[in-house]
């Protein structure tokens, strides 16, 4: 075959493979599925995997302040176990103006504990204290982290631990007890002077 021919060949060969490997990617994607909706704004949405296979869904969404009601954030929580997802619910609802971020972690047995950051700066955590997060009654309310915070994380492993930049430009690591009172507290990082 005269070289044209060959590179035509090959061209189309080529075409052919991406053509179908297009495709076969393409495919293995389900069609979305809406799983809430509000006439408010959602943000801060969170997705998180167990060692048994489950997702855990947070979100924040705001609801604005009415003449019957004030402004409330409320912090929502799904769960999808096998193939199915649970009902949403509302898991803390709080008189923050706004939460700014939202940080979620699993310990071992998929039980998640929330770092929450609300307006002026203020960081506030909590957790289910039964293994059910999905019954609203099962979360510790809301408490405060002292101070003003820029920004936390929070990491549940032989411990939970909380770490958070502060105003004075300082980095602060907080270990949790088990009954959610502050173990120790340590500065790990500040701006020289």
């Amino acid at each position: 075959l005269p070289k044209l021919g060959l590179w035509s060949i090959l061209f189309f060969c080529l075409w052919v493979y991406f053509d179908n490997t297009a495709s076969a990617q393409e495919s293995t994607w389900n069609s979305p599925v809406q799983l809430y909706s509000s006439d408010y704004i959602v943000n801060n949405p969170i997705l998180l995997s167990d060692k048994f296979g489950r997702l855990h869904l947070f979100w924040a969404e705001i609801t604005p302040e009415t003449n019957e009601a004030p402004q409330q954030s409320l912090i929502y929580y799904m769960v999808r176990d096998q193939d199915a997802w649970s009902g949403p619910v509302d898991i803390l609802a709080s008189d923050l103006d706004s939460i700014n971020t939202l940080q979620v972690s699993l310990d071992e047995f998929g039980q998640p504990f929330l770092l929450v950051g609300g307006s002026n700066n203020y960081l506030f955590y909590s957790y289910a204290f039964q293994p059910d997060g999905l019954n609203a009654q099962s979360w510790l309310p809301l408490r405060s982290v002292s101070g003003r915070q820029t920004a936390g994380e929070i990491l549940v492993g032989d411990a939970i631990h909380m770490l958070y930049g502060d105003l004075e430009g300082q980095i602060h690591h907080q270990i949790l007890r088990e009954d959610g009172t502050i173990k120790s507290s340590q500065i790990i990082a500040w701006l020289p002077d």
